[in-house]
């Protein structure tokens, strides 16, 4: 099971997907942290990627960082994402990253979905304990939480309590 599918939630469109599987690896009270261990990362990897590179601790280290600033990305704050990427498009329009590392798969799917205008619909868990992220396809792109019933309920439960002390 994928670390997205592992919150019950639909994976991003194919230009978001593996941004949206490496920022849901994130540890939260329901799973643990992917990236935690090399087993645990090798194991996600291969489940996303069975014929992708074997991990090494280097590896996990970069797959961190990289996380980290995607993270920082999608909630808009400054960061930065540096790599290289050989992108292939034929006449149909598909794209293609060839023989990609992962680093560089999610570089062209940032650029892809910036490009394509999907990126802002890829976000955060406005939960601060909740690093989950989802792919809003509301029709306004207005969603907050990966689950209102869940971290929106709780939210607005705080919200709804912390005015009553105010006025009460």
């Amino acid at each position: 099971m994928t670390a997205t599918a592992g919150h019950g939630l639909d994976p991003a469109p194919p230009e978001l997907r593996l941004t949206q599987e490496l920022l849901n690896t994130a540890g939260t009270r329901r799973q643990e942290d992917l990236l935690a261990d090399l087993d645990t990362a090798r194991k996600w990897l291969s489940e996303i990627r069975p014929d992708g590179p074997r991990l090494d601790a280097a590896d996990l280290t970069e797959l961190r960082e990289l996380r980290t600033t995607l993270q920082r990305l999608v909630r808009g704050e400054p960061a930065e994402l540096v790599g290289s990427v050989d992108i292939r498009v034929d006449a149909e329009e598909a794209v293609a990253v060839p023989e990609a590392g992962l680093r560089s798969a999610i570089l062209a799917e940032c650029l892809l979905a910036r490009a394509l205008g999907t990126w802002p619909r890829l976000k955060l868990c406005r939960n601060e304990r909740c690093p989950v992220a989802f792919y809003d396809c509301s029709r306004n792109g207005s969603r907050v939480w990966h689950d209102v019933s869940t971290c929106g309920n709780a939210a607005n439960v705080r919200a709804h309590r912390a005015r009553n002390r105010t006025f009460g």
